[in-house]
């Protein structure tokens, strides 16, 4: 085996990987939010939390977007997969709706932007 083969063989699996960032995304927002009111969360609760939210992400998430996107025979995931994978909760929907229209906001405006400075520098010439 030469060194490259070593190298690839000692990354770590993407899912493992995918883990671990959210096990440290976690671990600082709860770090973050009990720096007022003191610790919210123990580690382990915290470690459990994780566990349970990756188990429902892999085994239950995942396969209903996989399945959205193949019924509307497209290639991605598109938020509208998120937003009807999210029917069944009215409180993850609410806030997966409101996102959803502060990002079209955003574009919109990101939009209009261009379109001015393309109208500028037409103006100029």
């Amino acid at each position: 085996m030469d060194a490259s083969q070593d190298e690839f063989q000692a990354q770590p699996e993407r899912g493992t990987l995918a883990k671990q960032q959210l096990s440290a995304s976690v671990l600082a927002a709860l770090e973050d939010a009990s720096k007022d009111d003191g610790p919210l969360l123990s580690k382990e609760a915290a470690e459990a939390i994780v566990d349970l939210v990756w188990d429902w992400t892999t085994t239950a998430l995942a396969p209903d977007l996989e399945a959205f996107m193949r019924h509307s025979k497209r290639s991605t995931i598109g938020v509208e997969d998120v937003q009807l994978a999210a029917r069944k909760n009215v409180r993850t929907k609410a806030l997966i709706n409101e996102e959803c229209q502060q990002l079209k906001a955003v574009k919109q405006k990101t939009k209009e932007t261009k379109a001015r400075k393309a109208a500028d520098a037409r103006d100029k010439d």
